[in-house]
């Protein structure tokens, strides 16, 4: 009878010192967790933000390929601020362009528009070749792996649609 409480009483407190090491974690790094709040601000923070890939790194002014690209896709969009993300010393390696939108609207439009229409570098007269242009939204480091993992799992186990 003994020996039954003292069991119980260890496996108790085993289960206390797991439940206060998990908190002490979350307090220390909550960014631990992909649904963590701070991630989940920071993704707040990103909602009206779109990445635009496949623009040739010789493109200099972000603002103006916008303009033309809502032009082509027949899109309105209102003021954007754009970055070239990455270094911009190598000039052959096409990077991202993070594109700011005054609303969530305006992103989703100009992403809906593109994914149907796909307006390439050559429709907007950046290069020769019919490179496609892709959208994708600007995810948290957290939810960026959670997405990549995701699509592996995909692949993997031939699921359609996850």
């Amino acid at each position: 009878n003994d020996d039954r409480k003292y069991t119980d009483l260890m496996t108790k407190y085993q289960e206390q010192t797991d439940i206060n090491n998990q908190l002490r974690d979350e307090i220390t790094d909550p960014k631990k967790k992909p649904n963590s709040q701070v991630n989940k601000n920071e993704q707040q923070e990103l909602k009206n933000n779109m990445l635009l890939k496949g623009i040739p790194s010789s493109v200099k002014d972000e603002a103006d390929l916008i303009k033309k690209m809502s032009a082509a896709l027949e899109v309105t969009v209102g003021r954007v601020k754009t970055f070239r993300l990455g270094k911009r010393n190598n000039t052959d390696k096409q990077t991202p362009i993070k594109v700011c939108f005054e609303s969530e609207h305006e992103k989703y439009a100009f992403m809906k528009a593109q994914k149907s229409k796909k307006v390439t570098t050559k429709a907007l007269g950046l290069s020769n070749n019919e490179n496609n242009i892709y959208v994708d939204h600007n995810l948290t480091k957290k939810n960026l792996e959670l997405y990549k993992a995701t699509r592996i799992f995909n692949k993997d186990e031939n699921y359609k649609f996850v």
